[in-house]
This record gives structure tokens, sequence and C-alpha cells, in this order.
């Protein structure tokens, strides 16, 4: 019932019609789904068979090997046409999943008995079974997508796909493996991806999709050159959609750059827990290119603005993208600055970003300021800017350094201030007050009170208190529903 109005939706139920040829529908369904019960019982090999199910004795448990695969490309038949109606039952794209496995060990085991010269095995072989496919799973994906855009069982089967399909060397259409390349198809991934977020800019299964298939371009960066199938089958057990790769031996922002590992964390579980060079190593992004890696980080913080300046109210484009403004500062320290780097000038460029940030955010502020979305990130910002947490584990730097720093983080809090007071006034005349803008002032006030203790500065620490109480009690005004917390928070400086 996506993008249906709840009423419409339910009044199609009451045509008699309608009724009886969905009730039909679903008991043919019904049918379906059972049949793959029992074929699965029937196909699946003692390694994946239910623990309940009996074991098979005389002739039928040799069975032929056509009688297999052939019912095996029967049922993967039956299963698309489940699937596309219903695309959620998780244990249907499990049993896909099974057939398409089970038909690689079998066709690996034609072959060992072909190269054992075993002729009487090509013999048995009637019917081939399909090999995986990576368009015909994406095409079974997106059907079943557009039937529910945020069924979770379509979204995992599709990063299941193209993971499988890096295991296998990225191969073309037609090919059963390939040796490297798949960058475009992944490429081409994003752009789904662009189209998927233009109809729903919320669907958080789509923002997780994108930046797993981002991960996995990441990984087959540079393959059709310098690796082989071997090497892309070893980091595809461990693409689990995490960003190790985004990490860089520049350590000049311990802040940036111990979390970077974390900020992209892993969406399906790595397929083995061994150590493999270039992957497990945490962090270890050896395998790709800094010009591959500032591309990929240039390529998302571009989507992200667009996103928003599209539309203000893009509260997963301002998640997306306070995830990536630590990757986004790291870039640019590297590329500014290097490796020898001092405290000073690194935070230098974290304020620099700060501001392009707090510029961005002021647009959707003014435009409108009731919408919580853009004052979420920009409390975010101007808490992430902040040179407190770098100055504790940079206690040994030059005490100039320090006041230089803080002053320069108390000058931007300034800058923030005044127009958030412009606009409280103005929000004030028109009698609807500003809840966010108080809240946003507050918390700065609360900031220059506390960094002010800590440098040379000469502002008045009562006046502030007095205009943050202010705020507060203008808060308890306009929305008394949280009197009691606001209350709390004057106790603060009491």
């Amino acid at each position: 019932m996506h993008g249906q109005e709840r009423k419409k939706y339910k009044a199609r139920f009451n045509d008699p019609k309608i009724s009886a040829a969905l009730a039909q529908k679903a008991l043919q369904w019904n049918a379906l789904s059972k049949e793959l019960l029992i074929r699965r019982k029937r196909l699946s090999p003692p390694s994946i068979a239910p623990s309940s199910s009996p074991p098979s004795t005389g002739s039928k448990s040799s069975g032929s090997t056509s009688k297999i695969t052939g019912s095996a490309a029967e049922t993967l038949k039956i299963v698309d046409k489940v699937l596309v109606v219903n695309p959620d039952p998780s244990h249907l794209w499990n049993h896909r999943r099974e057939l398409l496995l089970q038909e690689k060990v079998n066709n690996k085991e034609d072959s060992d008995n072909t190269d054992d010269g075993n002729n009487n095995a090509s013999d048995s072989v009637e019917e081939k079974d399909p090999s995986f496919q990576i368009r015909d799973e994406l095409n079974l994906t997106a059907a079943c997508l557009k039937r529910n855009p945020k069924t979770y069982s379509a979204w995992y089967h599709r990063k299941w796909s193209i993971r499988h399909w890096i295991s296998l060397g990225c191969p073309k259409e037609g090919q059963e493996s390939g040796n490297g390349g798949g960058e475009e198809l992944l490429m081409s991934e994003l752009g789904l991806c662009a189209e998927f977020l233009a109809l729903d800019e919320r669907n958080f299964h789509c923002w997780n999709y994108r930046r797993f298939v981002v991960a996995a371009i990441a990984a087959v960066a540079n393959s059709g050159d310098d690796y082989d199938r071997e090497t892309l089958s070893s980091r595809s057990l461990a693409l689990d959609g995490s960003w190790s790769w985004t990490a860089t031996s520049n350590n000049a922002d311990d802040d940036a750059s111990s979390t970077l590992e974390i900020l992209m964390g892993p969406q399906l579980a790595a397929v083995t827990g061994k150590k493999i060079d270039g992957i497990n190593d945490a962090p270890s992004s050896s395998y790709v290119s800094d010009k591959k890696r500032n591309e990929l980080l240039a390529l998302e913080w571009n989507f992200t603005k667009e996103k928003i300046l599209k539309n203000f109210s893009n509260c997963s484009a301002f998640h997306y993208r306070s995830k990536l403004l630590p990757l986004e500062l790291n870039r640019r320290i590297q590329e500014n600055l290097g490796t020898a780097t001092s405290l000073a000038d690194v935070y230098e460029e974290r304020l620099d970003l700060s501001q392009e940030e707090l510029e961005l955010v002021q647009n959707a502020i003014f435009t409108e300021p009731d919408d919580q979305t853009a004052w979420w990130y920009h409390r975010f910002v101007v808490t992430w800017a902040s040179p407190i947490t770098i100055l504790k584990k940079n206690m040994e730097e030059d005490e100039d350094d320090k006041s230089a720093i803080i002053q320069a983080y108390l000058a931007l809090l300034q800058d923030e201030a005044d127009p958030i007071r412009d606009l409280i006034a103005t929000e004030e005349e028109d009698g609807s007050g500003c809840k966010w803008g108080l809240l946003a002032l507050h918390m700065i006030l609360e900031n220059i009170i506390k960094l002010s203790s800590l440098s040379e500065g000469d502002e008045d620490d009562e006046m502030l208190r007095e205009e943050a109480d202010e705020c507060l009690e203008k808060l308890i005004r306009i929305d008394p529903v949280r009197a009691t917390r606001y209350e709390s928070m004057k106790q603060k400086y009491c």
C-alpha cells in the first residue's frame, strides 16, 4: 500500500469481485508455497536438508543428476512467481539461495567426474541448471521492490547477490565466472538508488543499500588490471558493507581517525572469520588507492548535498552527511596538509569545514524554522566543531596554541548566535515563537560559558547565564508539555 491513501486502499476490499479475485490469488500462492516446501525436502542435499527429514532409501537416494538439476530449474521458476507476488517471506529467499548454491556444487561435481575420466558422467546429465546470473537476481529483486519498496528480505538478497557475484570474479552476462572489473554494474546500482530515493527519500533500506554498493565498488577497485578472480573471491568473503577502506595512514586528527572504522558499520555477516590480507586487518585500505577513495567520498558527499538542497526536511540525507563529515575532514587534511601537521592546522581544517556546513544548514533553518531536521544537524555540527575533546587528547600542546583554538571556536559560536537571535526576534513578532531556535541559542550560550572559563576571554558570564535562562523561560511558555525538562536545565548554573 506504499504511495496509496489508506482509505482508498481499504475501500478496494469492499468490492466483491476484487475480494474474490484476491482470495483465489491467496489460495494459489499458498498452494505454490506448499509445493516449494515439498520440493525443498526432495532437492536439498544432506548437508542442508532439515534434520527432521527422513533419509531416502533404495534407488531414489541415488537418483539421476538430470532429475535433480531439472527439478531445481523448475523450482527456481516457481520461487520467482511466488516472490513477485509476496516478497516478504525470508524462507523463500533462503530457498532460492540454496538452489543457486546447490547448482554450483552440482556443476563442480560434474566437472570433477569428467576430470577423473568418468565418461558416463556427461551422459547422465541431460539438462543443466542455468548458472548464477547477477542480472537475473537484480531484475527479480527490482520487481519485488516495486511491489514493496521496504521489504527486508529483497534488499538482503540484492546485497547477497552482489557479494556472490564478486566472489565469482564479477562475470559478465552469460558467463559463469570472470576476472576483475565490475565497476560499471555497481555504478549503475548507485543510479538505481538515486531513482528509488527520488520516489521515497526516506527509504532507509535504499540508503543502507547505497552504502553497501559503495563498499562493493571499493572491493573491486583496480581489480581489472591488478587482481584475479581468487583475489576478488577473498575480498568478497569480508564484504559486509562496512567502510574500513576509508581509513588512511594520516592520524593527525585523532578524533576523526580513531572512529573511521565504526562510522559505516557492517550490514551482512562476513562469510568467514579468517584473517584476509588487505581486508580484515582493521582498518585496512591497501587495496583502494587514495584517488579512488577520494572519488567515492566526493561522490557521496555531493549526493547528500544535492538531496538536502532539493528538500531541507530530508533527515536521511542529513544523517548520512553527518557520517561522511569526519571522512571528508580526513580527506581534506590529507590533501591540504599531508602527514606533517600541527594541532592548530588540523583544527583550522575542522573549523573551516564546520563553517561551510553551518552555512548550508542556515539556508534550511531560515526557510523553515519549525522543521527540526535542519536544527538537529546544526546542533550536531556545532558540537562536532568543539575543540574540547581534541584538547583533552593533546594536553602537552603549547598553551598559546590551545588558547588560539578556543578563541577560534568562540568566534564561530558568536557568529552563529547573532543570526539565531534575529530569527527568534522575527518569529516572536509574528506571535509564533521559535522553539528550536531557542534551544539552539541556549546550547551555544552554554558552550560559550564553558569555554570562556578555559581562555582569557572577556565574556560576561553573568549576562550570558541570564540570556540562557531567558531562553528557557520562553521555552516553558511556548512548550509547557516539557516545562519540567526546561526547569531542570535551569538548575545547571544555580
